[in-house]
């Protein structure tokens, strides 16, 4: 298997056409423009802008990249800011430096898997191989975004992009599990793609998956009733521990924090770590950790269209908090956060719940959104989603128990992010 390669780009930024309005240009548009003028050849085009986006809320998001350059990062996290051009030549030459180079990168392994897939499969087979190599290619952007990211710093983030190698086998291992993981289920019941296979098609899908797993790669999804048990079994001990404490009993938010440490729990089981005793004062630290009790409270200030689902549907917090931390970086942090948080993980993968409040956070990022979704549309695409999917690494075992948990996890990152943006105006470090 063929790891990406990674052009050296500086000089790019020079070639990109940008027509700038009076009223500033903002970021979507700088890096669409970018994007447009990319060097060819380029791995999958939907993906590449994707994973351009998201590199470059990554990067704006991190302590180094602010501090040396505090303006860009501010446009990189935030879509909503409006430059001139002043602002936007560092912004492309930047993004033709670090962005670009990532984003192939990341991207670039649905080319190194497309180069494995048999030849001959009907449109819609081939389609969901290749949707498959691309959410392999967001396993292993998320895995390089996860510490120790490399991003992380300007060291740890030239030393990448001058040598990728250090790289290539654990990327390499992470796309072909995630690949795999999926064309399990594509070769079970088109699960996900609606695609029902001929008995030829299952038989030559079957074959690749044996030559990949020849390779190395496993499937990362859990079998459905070893979870359920699993779970069963660490909800009593929970339970147990909730019953034992009053002031576990009494506490409004001690549901949140049961999920949380449920889930912690089984995949440490999972991946063959030992789990000790959970006592009260777990549920009390993850409670206060999660900050979920100020989340609350203020939520039911609100009237209930307007109560928060994620950043499209309001932020929480103080009065004009939004406008003080800006939308962007509520978004950078909150996608940043999700990433490194192995609590969102059934096995290598994040579980489904994470991987659908994460794409709801890059549309946000990407402002296909636009701000105008309620908490009601919110739920209902998620219920739809999952209806659709019946995805075999949800955490949930019906569809409105993961929008419940959806909706969940999504005020938890909002209201997180935000909390450490207003402190780092305050003063405090973020």
């Amino acid at each position: 298997m063929n790891p990406p390669v990674v052009p050296v780009l500086v000089e790019h930024a020079a070639e990109v056409d940008l027509v700038i309005p009076l009223e500033g240009i903002g970021r979507n548009a700088i890096l669409t423009a970018y994007f447009r003028s990319m060097p060819k050849p380029m791995p999958d085009r939907k993906i590449v802008k994707e994973h351009l986006l998201s590199w470059a809320g990554k990067l704006g998001a991190a302590k180094w990249f602010r501090d040396e350059y505090p303006r860009t990062g501010t446009i990189l996290r935030d879509r909503n800011v409006r430059v001139q051009e002043p602002q936007t030549a560092q912004v492309i030459e930047l993004c033709a430096e670090y962005i670009d180079p990532l984003a192939r990168y990341s991207a670039g392994w649905v080319n190194s898997l497309a180069a494995l897939k048999p030849s001959g499969l009907r449109r819609d087979v081939s389609n969901a191989l290749r949707d498959a190599s691309r959410l392999a290619a967001g396993a292993v952007r998320t895995a390089m975004a996860n510490p120790p990211s490399v991003q992380a710093s300007a060291a740890s983030l030239t030393s990448f992009l001058e040598d990728q190698s250090g790289r290539h086998e654990a990327d390499e291992q992470t796309a072909l599990n995630a690949y795999v993981t999926k064309l399990v289920s594509v070769l079970g019941d088109g699960h996900g793609y609606g695609v029902t296979l001929s008995p030829e098609e299952s038989e030559a899908v079957a074959k690749h998956r044996d030559m990949l797993t020849e390779l190395g790669a496993r499937d990362t999804a859990v079998d459905e009733a070893t979870l359920r048990k699993l779970r069963s079994e660490i909800k009593k001990a929970l339970e147990a521990v909730v019953e034992s404490d009053a002031r576990l009993q009494r506490h409004p938010d001690v549901g949140i924090a049961f999920e949380s440490i449920l889930t912690t729990c089984v995949n440490h089981r999972l991946n063959g770590r030992a789990v000790r005793a959970i006592r009260p004062s777990d549920f009390l630290r993850r409670i206060k950790g999660r900050g979920v009790s100020a989340l609350k409270m203020r939520e039911g200030e609100l009237p209930d269209e307007e109560r928060v689902a994620g950043p499209s549907l309001g932020v929480p917090g103080e009065p004009g908090a939004a406008q003080i931390v800006g939308l962007g970086d509520l978004l950078a942090l909150a996608i940043a956060d999700l990433d490194s948080d192995e609590e969102l993980r059934l096995g290598d993968a994040l579980c489904w719940e994470a991987e659908f409040v994460r794409s709801e956070l890059l549309a946000e990022l990407g402002g296909e959104h636009h701000g105008d979704v309620g908490r009601k549309l919110f739920r209902v695409r998620t219920r739809e989603a999952w209806t659709a999917e019946q995805p075999k690494n949800s955490r949930n075992r019906a569809a409105a128990a993961a929008v419940i948990d959806c909706e969940a996890l999504m005020r938890g990152l909002i209201a997180r992010a935000q909390r450490r943006l207003l402190e780092e105006q305050e003063g405090g470090e973020l």
